[in-house]
């Protein structure tokens, strides 16, 4: 502001006491920044900002409550900035990955179903034998101590326990005794 743009009569001389007109700038025209921007995709939100005479510049972070490539922030939202001026928009990656516990196996297959899905997994279950780990607990938990994103299907194994042995009977099978008897 008090930028002058104009002096009539510029560079001519005038007498003592003659009226000048002179013409003072109100600096660079305001604009505001829209409100309800949230929510909306990325290439919605710069095309309205840019059409106001806004820069755009953009961050990315993970938010819980909005999806994915849909703005959650707007900086200066409402306010009134100089035409030309940079507005940074925050633009969702989505709900953060999860750590998968690795604390899982021994555990009672409830627990292990209930925590998985307190931390937003679906849980899948198969069994197998394990040596060591008892009948009914957690024995082996897929992509333990990776990090996933919510919604992703977690395979927890279930101990049958130990393999049962396949010793030989000592006394004949009934189909074997058959067998024989009609040689």
């Amino acid at each position: 502001k008090g930028i002058v743009t104009k002096v009539d009569g510029a560079g001519t001389q005038v007498d003592s006491g003659a009226t000048v007109k002179v013409y003072v700038s109100k600096g660079v025209s305001n604009v505001q920044v829209p409100t309800g921007l949230t929510g909306q995709s990325l290439s919605t939100v710069k095309s309205k900002l840019e059409s106001l005479g806004f820069k755009v510049t953009t961050s990315s972070d993970y938010n819980e409550t909005v999806a994915v490539d849909s703005v959650y922030k707007v900086d200066n939202e409402g306010k009134e900035l100089p035409k030309g001026s940079t507005v940074n928009v925050y633009v969702s990656k989505g709900p953060a990955p999860v750590t998968v516990p690795t604390d899982l196996v021994g555990k009672s297959l409830e627990e292990a179903d209930a925590k998985l899905r307190g931390l937003g997994f679906t849980v899948s279950q198969l069994s197998k034998f394990h040596e060591t780990i008892p009948a009914g607990m957690v024995c082996e938990v897929e992509n333990a101590g990776k990090a996933l994103n919510k919604g992703s299907v977690v395979t927890i194994y279930v101990s049958q326990g130990p393999v049962p042995s396949s010793e030989p009977s000592s006394e004949p099978s009934s189909e074997q005794s058959s067998e024989d008897a009609g040689a």
